[in-house]
This record gives structure tokens, C-alpha cells and sequence, in this order.
């Protein structure tokens, strides 16, 4: 019996070891029973008796070791959240009933990121830790923070507060000369009629304009200068250009727009999208190409500041990431009021001057042609399908349904607790979490997609990614083909 039990391994495959523990307790029984009461009462040690006590704490010890491993694989096989499953894996490493082999893998297991967000992550939002975070902090999709930083604040300011957007009118002058005494008046030309300011309200006097600060175009045609006029009615004739149905003056194709984009609602922490923002700004058809290369320019330096905490952050695909990159090769409209300088249209935006002017039709500039380019699709839209790509895969989540095993004779195989015949999901060798099986339609077996790491556990998608993937490109609304579309889906989908 003592060669036997010295000769027993820890390491043997447990129902080779539970064999040679149950062989062995036949001898140890009758050796038990030829030790004679009395002197198990009087706790008389002579060798034989030292030497069977010896013995048999061998074999209990052995018999624990086995029974632990056992415990620790029957939680492996029974797990159902990865939780459960690493409690499997510490105790049967904490045992010496594994090979030298097991105890490598166990550890490198042990030492690996091995966690179910992980697994997601890398199959939902690959490299984007942060963006990851933030959506698993809050899975609806955030289009705007709640509070404006005061550099934020600074840089919509010079919009919100741009005299050359809010409160510019319309307005028209003609010149007034005489000969003999007898007044002759010229044609009628448009200009621009900056705000007033608080001081210089008196200047309307029973409701006629005395005076105004003016920005006339046809006399400064290329450089903006803000003239003073004093309209005493017999050198000049000046009037408003109203509404139409309306007596009211006019507005600024720019100031209606910039009205429309609802940016100073951010300021109340209102939610609005910047995704959508641009999109209007593309599809109008009022405003000059200059001006909205100004205010393009400005916004995605607020995006800048807190990229991470506007809608647009979801546009991460390379082919809308590239928006900002087009737009900078565009070199112009850096100062305030270019839109209204004939020359810097003519320039810049040719088309659209010859459409405003009347003048004969003009080739689109690059810069015309990027934001013709944006009228056809949707950045809002993009945001909302790229959100739904990795939200609707997420709720329906991933589920722990076996490991692979790596047994005492060094083999490996897949374990399965619950029958599937789906992908599966885990971690290679290098600790990358990836596809590791597919299923073989003919074999009826899974068979392996990636070089899995021993003892690692195996996920399947709960849902199922064809049929969403199909129902997102069926709703595609974003103004790209789904060949397009196609790209932005991440390896989930693959």
C-alpha cells in the first residue's frame, strides 16, 4: 500500500486518479480493521500503527485534492455568468490535481483582461475605450451636454453675438443730384444696415431713419467697411427692404439660418443636435457658401473642446471622420462679415453669386461642391444609425455558454453547457477577444475561427446580428447606399 500511494500522481486525469484512490481503499480497509481497538484507545504508537497513519492521511489528502478539482469543475460546467465560471477556474488551480501544462494556461487565464464588457467592446465600439465608457455610463444617445463650458460659450459668441448676422437688415439707396435746381435720382442699390446700438437709438426720429452705420457693396466691392450716411432726403433716398406681405425690414438670408439652427438654446441646456445643426446648414439654400464655411468652421471648434459630448462623436466611421479634413482643405471665410464682400463671393462661391446676381450660370467652387455633396446625406441620420449599430446588439447581450477545455492529457476541446449551433465568442491566445468558432453545417460540429486560449470562456450573441443588421440597412435613412453603410458595422456583424 505505502509503495502504491508513493507512486500515485496528483496530476493523473481525475477518473484514472479516482480508479487508483478507489483500488487502494480495499487494503487500507482491512489494514484498519487488524489494528486492535484497545490500542486504538490507549493511543499506543508502535511503527506499523505511525506508519498507517502516515498512510492514510496520504490518501485523504489526495482524495480532497481530487475533490476539490472536482467541485471547481463542476462550478466551470454549471457557470452561467463569467463570475461563477472564474470561481471554477481559481479553485481548481488552487489545487495539485492539474498538470504542469493546466497550471501554465490557468495562469496565463488568471493574468489575462478577461471580462464580458471587454468581450463587447471589442466587438462593438473596437479601440474607442472612451466612447465605450461613456455609452455604457448612459446607453441613449446623447446629443448635447447639459452645461456649456465658458470656452464653448466663447466660441458660439462669436455667432450669437455677431452684428454681422444678428440684427443686419436689408435695406436700399439711391443718390440724389441736382442740375438747374431740379433733383435727379439715381438707381437703387442694396446695402447692409448694421443694429443699432442702445446709444444711438435716438437716431430714429418719429420713425424715420436720420442716419445709419451701412455696408454698401457696390462701392466697397472687395473689402467690408462700415459707413456712416446721414439721410437728410435731399442727397440720398434710403429705404427698408421688407419682408414680403410685411412692413418689416428685411433679415439676412445668414440671420434667418443661424435663427433656424437654435444654437442659443444650448445656453439653456437644451438639447439640440449638432448632427442635425449641419445638416441644415447644408440643405439651405438662402445663405451664402461663405458664410456657411464661417459657422461650420466655428462649430466643430465647440465640437473640439468636449468631442466626446456632442452627437457627432458617433461619427467615427472614415468616411464621415474625413468631414472636418475636406472641409480644411478649403482655405477662406476666416473673418466675420466675407459673405457679404462681392469679391470674396465671386471668389469662393461662384455659383451661388451668379444664381443671386442673375448673371450668366457658374462652374461650383470646392467649396460649393463639398456642401452640395452634404445635401445628400445626413449627419443626424448617420449619428442615429451609428448609435442603433452597436445599442441594439448590446441590449440583447451575450451569454456564457461553455469553455475550452484543456485536459490532462495536454488536448483541447470545446465545452459546451448549453447545445448551440450560433458563433462563438472568446479570447485567442494573446488575450484578444475575437471569434473563435463557427459552425460546420455538414460536420454538425463547431469548428475553430481563432486559436483559443485553454480553460478561456465562450460567449454567443444572444441575438441576432444578420436579422438587425438587415433591418438597420432596410431603414437606412442616411442618404449613403448600404454598400456605404456597409463599413460602419463593427466585427459583431462581420
Amino acid at each position: 500500500a505505502e509503495e502504491n500511494v508513493a507512486s500515485l500522481e496528483y496530476n493523473l486525469p481525475p477518473a484514472k486518479l479516482a480508479e487508483e484512490l478507489k483500488r487502494l481503499s480495499q487494503p487500507m480497509k482491512q489494514m484498519q480493521e487488524l489494528i486492535p481497538a484497545k490500542l486504538k484507545l490507549v493511543k499506543i504508537k508502535d511503527e506499523s500503527v505511525e506508519r498507517f497513519g502516515l498512510l492514510t492521511n496520504k490518501v485523504a489528502l489526495i482524495r480532497r485534492e481530487l475533490e476539490a478539482w472536482k467541485t471547481g469543475y463542476k462550478i466551470m460546467r454549471e457557470a452561467d455568468a463569467l463570475e461563477g465560471y472564474m470561481e471554477g477556474i481559481t479553485k481548481i488551480r488552487g489545487t495539485k490535481a492539474i498538470t504542469p501544462k493546466q497550471e501554465v494556461a490557468l495562469s496565463r487565464l488568471l493574468s489575462a483582461e478577461i471580462e464580458r464588457d471587454q468581450l463587447m467592446k471589442a466587438l462593438l465600439m473596437p479601440g474607442l475605450d472612451k466612447a465605450w465608457k461613456r455609452f455604457t455610463e448612459n446607453r441613449m444617445l446623447k446629443v448635447s451636454p447639459s452645461k456649456l463650458m465658458p470656452s464653448e460659450e466663447t466660441l458660439l459668441s462669436k455667432l450669437l453675438a455677431n452684428l454681422h448676422i444678428n440684427g443686419m437688415k436689408m435695406g436700399k439707396v439711391r443718390n440724389i443730384t441736382y442740375e438747374n435746381l431740379r433733383p435727379s435720382k439715381g438707381p437703387w442699390r442694396s446695402v447692409y444696415v448694421y443694429p443699432f446700438e442702445d446709444s444711438e437709438r435716438n437716431s430714429q426720429n418719429n420713425g424715420e431713419l436720420s442716419w445709419a452705420n451701412l455696408y454698401d457693396s457696390a462701392k466697397h466691392p472687395a473689402k467690408l467697411r462700415k459707413d456712416y450716411h446721414g439721410f437728410s432726403f435731399t442727397v440720398m433716398d434710403f429705404e427698408y427692404i421688407t419682408e414680403y406681405g410685411s412692413e418689416l425690414p428685411t433679415s439676412l438670408p445668414e440671420s434667418k439660418l443661424l435663427n433656424r439652427l437654435k444654437l442659443s438654446e444650448l445656453g439653456e441646456g437644451k438639447l439640440v443636435s449638432l448632427g442635425g445643426v449641419l445638416d441644415e446648414i447644408h440643405s439651405d439654400t438662402g445663405a451664402s457658401p461663405v458664410f456657411k464655411k464661417y459657422i461650420i468652421e466655428i462649430l466643430m471648434n465647440v465640437i473640439a473642446v468636449r468631442p466626446g459630448e456632442w452627437d457627432t462623436y458617433w461619427l467615427t466611421n472614415p468616411s464621415l471622420r474625413g468631414y472636418r479634413d475636406r472641409l480644411g482643405e478649403i482655405d477662406c471665410c476666416k473673418n466675420s462679415g466675407d459673405w457679404m464682400v462681392p469679391d470674396m463671393q465671386k471668389k469662393v462661391a461662384p455659383k451661388h453669386w451668379a444664381e443671386k446676381t442673375k448673371a450668366p450660370p457658374a462652374k461650383p467652387s470646392k467649396l460649393e461642391n463639398f456642401l452640395m455633396l452634404h445635401q445628400k446625406t445626413s449627419l443626424e441620420e448617420s449619428v442615429r444609425l451609428a448609435h442603433r449599430i452597436v445599442r441594439e446588439p448590446y441590449d440583447a447581450g451575450f451569454t456564457l455558454v461553455g469553455f475550452v477545455e484543456l485536459d490532462h492529457a495536454g488536448d483541447e476541446q470545446l465545452r459546451l453547457s448549453t447545445p448551440t449551433t450560433k458563433r462563438l465568442w472568446g479570447w485567442d491566445r494573446d488575450g484578444k477577444p475575437g471569434r473563435l468558432f463557427d459552425w460546420d453545417t455538414e460536420k454538425k460540429r463547431h469548428k475553430g475561427a481563432g486559436n483559443a486560449m485553454p480553460f478561456g470562456p465562450v460567449y454567443e450573441f444572444s441575438g441576432d446580428a444578420a436579422a438587425i443588421k438587415a433591418s438597420l440597412l432596410t431603414g437606412n435613412k442616411t442618404g449613403h447606399a448600404n454598400e456605404v453603410v456597409e463599413a460602419w458595422f463593427p466585427p459583431l456583424y462581420q
